[in-house]
């Protein structure tokens, strides 16, 4: 069978709409379909989607679901499937109860009148409008209510109903550092993650320990966030009483990291600890005291300011400087009367000077005239004249004259420490006189005015002649005076060591040996050795303490010691160098001034006493000091002896 059945089929009738039931009891059997239409008393209308079956529910039915649109009268809640339309007409609507939009999409909203409107962004408002109050949810801890990036987030508001707002300030963790000791000689963050402050105005750096040690504070700024793009120093004086740092953000990321200098465990950093915080506003204080020196490293406001002045036509011009910055002082008026610039009369324009009663003296750079009318000065005190021209000053000017007595005999002595004049005689030469070690004597002369040098006098000490100092003449030695061994008269030729040759040089004697003299001290003076017929005796290389000589014997390919090093400083140069192939194999020797670098010498040995000597006419030098020299067989055979003499060089 099938759906509908057809009625009175002999006379052609029509047909009725049915549903047949397949399963149960029913089955076989036939459900008629019908319209629903409602309407008042006497009408009827059709069920559409424009014109809904009204439906009034009870507090009995917990809830109505709805596929499609629905207009609602009253009810305690609505699950809504689809779209809902707020179309009716008259008061709000009044909802006791909740409201369950579990649809899957976007309610649509149509306001009725006393509806809250809903506004298109950026639209003009015509004045009058409702809104739909928002709320937000207290929260008094600094955290967020959602779980992960891109969840909807609810306004947060305090304790007190505010809403809550980025914080004024971040305290970086990532460039901050917590109480700990920070070794000498090792850097803190070198390599640390970049934080990202393009929201802050002001970042401040605050370190401590309660170690005085010193290093070197950096303040690294990224445009990247990978390479450092700027770098401010500082330098971290040796004491634990650290200023605070201010910078203003000159890139999107900064890093802060530390150098401690010195080394471990001399120079740690005791509780060496960093704060760093990021301001969201610039308000910067200074950051050192009124009574604190400033320094390159002290962080201060600079301010350039200009001085300005008032004129006497009532306008204002800008004081100026110097060209080594020093105040323009420009004396036009003194008390109100024009600067005299005359000079000898005195009137109401002249600068007055006063001197204080207990100023112990007035210096005078230049010459003073003392022109003034009336009496003449009177000087309490003393007053120092000095001349036009410094000490060691090319000569210029007008140089102040230096007099004194003329005698002929000696003056009277003065007590010690009084004042005196200066001696002349009376051609107006300056008499020179020494001290005995006690008493203060006259220098002695001849009838000829020369100079007389009492050498026995002198055996105290040296007497010491410079000859080149005597060009003027010769020095002349009149008599005869013993110098006892223990003095010495140090005679020193016209040139300096090192200096080009010049003049007629000093000849120098020796001392003659048939047999080897005592040997003497390391660093003692000694006299030249000559033989009997006046030749220098000397040693053929250098002196025997200096000559070191080794003897190996080489079996295999093994870099072997031969000259082992001289000390710091000191170069080995080989002198001479023999060796000798007892076995029966042919084998190449090679000789290394140190070890592992390249061959500086080598030589083939031929099997069954094959070998060489050499003596080296220019000795095979060494490139680095205190190193070792070696040799080594490209071959192994039973046995190769190997000589080697070599002298020490600086």
């Amino acid at each position: 069978m099938a759906d509908d059945l057809q009625l009175d089929v002999g006379s052609g009738g029509g047909k009725l709409l049915t549903d047949e039931i397949t399963t149960g009891a029913n089955s076989g059997s036939h459900a008629q379909r019908e319209k629903i239409v409602f309407g008042p008393n006497g009408d009827f209308a059709d069920v559409t989607s424009a014109d809904g079956f009204p439906v009034a529910i009870v507090t009995q039915v917990p809830s109505l679901t709805v596929q499609g649109s629905i207009h609602i009268a009253s009810m305690p809640s609505v699950t809504v499937a689809g779209s809902v339309e707020a179309t009716q007409a008259g008061a709000p609507w009044t909802v006791t109860g909740s409201v369950e939009a579990s649809q899957a999409g976007t309610w649509s909203v149509d306001a009725g009148t006393g509806f809250p409107a809903v506004y298109t962004e950026d639209a003009a408002g015509a004045g009058g409008e409702t809104g739909i109050m928002i709320l937000g949810r207290r929260q008094d801890a600094d955290t967020s209510p959602v779980g992960a990036d891109g969840d909807y987030h609810s306004l947060i508001f305090d304790d007190l109903g505010a809403l809550k707002v980025a914080p004024e300030t971040l305290i970086d963790s990532t460039n901050s550092r917590s109480a700990s000791t920070l070794n000498g000689g090792t850097s803190w963050n070198a390599s640390g993650s970049w934080v990202d402050i393009h929201k802050y105005a002001l970042t401040t750096v605050l370190i401590y320990s309660t170690s005085a040690e010193s290093g070197t504070l950096q303040i690294e700024f990224s445009m990247d966030g990978s390479t450092v793009h700027r770098t401010i120093n500082y330098t971290v004086e040796a004491t634990n009483n650290h200023p605070p740092h201010t910078v203003i953000p000159i890139a999107q990321y900064i890093r802060v990291s530390f150098d401690a200098d010195g080394a471990s465990p001399a120079n740690d950093h005791a509780n060496f600890t960093v704060q760093t915080i990021h301001h969201a506003a610039k308000s910067k204080g200074l950051t050192s005291r009124v009574t604190q020196a400033i320094s390159d490293q002290t962080d201060v406001d600079n301010v350039r300011a200009v001085i300005v002045g008032e004129t006497g036509g009532g306008s204002y011009v800008n004081v100026g400087v110097t060209g080594g910055g020093a105040l323009k002082m420009d004396l036009e008026e003194i008390q109100g009367t024009a600067a005299s610039v005359n000079s000898g009369t005195m009137d109401d324009g002249t600068q007055r000077v006063t001197l204080a009663t207990d100023q112990p003296a007035i210096s005078f750079i230049g010459s003073v005239e003392a022109t003034q009318a009336g009496a003449p000065w009177t000087v309490t005190g003393s007053a120092d004249v000095q001349g036009a021209v410094a000490h060691d000053a090319p000569d210029a000017g007008n140089p102040v004259k230096v007099g004194g007595r003329a005698h002929t005999t000696l003056p009277t002595a003065a007590a010690n420490n009084d004042r005196v004049n200066a001696t002349f005689t009376s051609q107006g030469g300056a008499l020179v006189a020494g001290t005995d070690g006690t008493t203060p004597r006259n220098a002695a002369v001849n009838a000829s005015g020369q100079f007389e040098v009492d050498i026995a006098a002198q055996q105290a000490g040296d007497l010491t002649v410079d000859i080149n100092a005597q060009t003027l003449g010769n020095l002349t030695m009149v008599g005869s005076t013993a110098i006892t061994p223990a003095d010495s008269l140090q005679v020193m030729g016209p040139v300096a060591h090192g200096d080009a040759v010049g003049g007629n040089p000093l000849q120098i004697a020796g001392e003659v040996h048939t047999a080897l003299p005592t040997a003497h001290a390391d660093g003692d003076v000694s006299r030249p050795m000559l033989d009997d017929l006046g030749r220098l005796v000397v040693t053929e290389e250098a002196p025997e303490d200096l000559v070191t000589q080794n003897h190996i014997v080489l079996t295999d390919t093994t870099e072997t010691t031969l000259i082992a090093a001289g000390g710091a400083s000191v170069l080995r140069y080989i002198t001479e160098l023999t060796a000798s192939n007892e076995s029966g194999t042919k084998t190449r020797i090679e000789f290394r001034s140190e070890s592992g670098q390249a061959v500086r010498f080598s030589m083939a040995l031929a099997a069954d006493g094959g070998g060489f000597a050499k003596e080296f006419k220019k000795p095979l030098q060494q490139a680095t000091a205190n190193e070792i020299w070696t040799a080594k067989l490209t071959t192994s055979v039973a046995t190769v002896a190997v000589y080697a003499s070599a002298v020490d060089q600086n």
